[in-house]
Parts: C-alpha cells; structure tokens; sequence
C-alpha cells in the first residue's frame, strides 16, 4: 500500500509500536517544498486550530518540535530503531490524546451549566473557539516550528496580524496560549529535562520576535 493514501498519525502509531522512528514528509505551506524529516512521535494533542504531534526530531536538526497532523503528507517507517529506553517509556502507539482546547489542562464550564447560576446562557466562551484566534494561532504555530524566524514567515505574519486587526494585547493572548499548549505538552511527560527548557526559552523568544512573548 502506499504510505501516502495511509491515515499519517495510524502510521506514526505503526511504526512506534514497532521500535521504530518515523521519515515524514511534511509541508508547512510557506510556499517552501515540502521537507522530509525524521521524528520519535512522543504526544497527540488536541489544539483548539487541529490534531498536532508532538515529537523529537532526529533530521535535519535534532530538537522538540509540534506537527500538525494534517499537514503530514507522507509517513514512512524511519532507519532508526527506537532507543531501548525510549521503547519502554513511550506511549504515543496507545493512541492516547491529550486535549489542550481549553488550556492549561482546565476545564471551563459555561455559566450557564453551573448549578443555581443566574447568568445568562453562554455569557462565557473561551476566545480559542472565536476564528480569529484560531486563524492566527496556526500561522504562528508554523512559523516557530523550527525555532528560527524566516524573514518570509515573519512578513505573513505581519500580514495576518494587520488583515485580522489585532492588537498587540490579543496577539499576546495568542502567543501565551501557545506557550501554555507547549508547557502542558512537556509536562503530561511527567518530568521536564534540560533540552526542554531549552526548548522552551527559544519558543519564547521566538514569540517575542513576532510581536511579544508572556515571559522574558
């Protein structure tokens, strides 16, 4: 069968619970050619804007990096085998998926559910489920990928900020809410090592570039 008619996450599944790493094909719609890149899927995630695999990348550049599904065209098993270690401590072949649509790992309850409330119904929804955030979270999730601003990601997100309007308070809500999806992706791990944090601080001053950043 060809890998590429293949559901992408049920073939990163295959291949992890295999012991093996995973060649993908993967196209971030920057008008670049499509890259190949070899991964070890270590988490799905449910973002408010799509299903995202997190993983470590192997090639080109080693390092923590958040793929949108949909966005994987290719999937084929990788030339590595699985470290002995990471055979026994990862979880992704489970199919478990970590839901981040309401941030931080909490849940809102609209006013109107709660027992005895006098609100109006719907007088609170989360501003992830508006279009505008969702629009824009995408187009920055792509451009941090690798951790490196190019100067043609930068321009479009320029762009976006100025055709949607926002505001430097919302486009900081937005890169906040990015930094908490990725910090509750580390965190389901149960433990945080140094190149994570690492990884973090470059996402941060990458947000920073684009319009500001929630930490310093």
């Amino acid at each position: 069968m060809d890998p590429a008619s293949v559901d992408p996450v049920a073939s990163l599944i295959s291949n992890t619970e295999a012991g093996f790493c995973s060649t993908i094909q993967y196209d971030k719609h920057d008008g670049n050619p499509v890259s190949q890149r070899v991964i070890i899927p270590k988490k799905l995630v449910d973002h408010a804007s799509g299903l995202t695999v997190r993983a470590v990348q192997l090639r080109p550049e080693k390092g923590f990096r958040a793929f949108i599904a949909q966005r994987i065209v290719r999937v084929e098993r990788g030339p590595d085998p699985l470290p002995e270690i990471e055979r026994r401590r990862n979880t992704f072949a489970t199919g478990e998926v970590v839901t981040a649509h309401s941030g931080a790992g909490m849940t809102i309850v609209f006013a109107s559910e709660a027992v005895g409330s006098s609100v109006a119904p719907h007088a609170f929804r989360p501003v992830w489920s508006e279009s505008w955030f969702s629009s824009y979270s995408q187009i920055v999730r792509e451009a941090i990928l690798d951790l490196r601003i190019t100067e043609s990601e930068r321009r479009a997100v320029r762009q976006k900020q100025a055709s949607l309007g926002l505001s430097p308070e919302q486009i900081l809500a937005v890169h906040a809410y990015l930094l908490g999806e990725e910090l509750m992706g580390i965190a389901a791990h149960g433990s945080v090592s140094s190149s994570e944090q690492a990884h973090l601080t470059a996402m941060a001053d990458c947000l920073q570039e684009l319009g500001g950043s929630p930490v310093s």
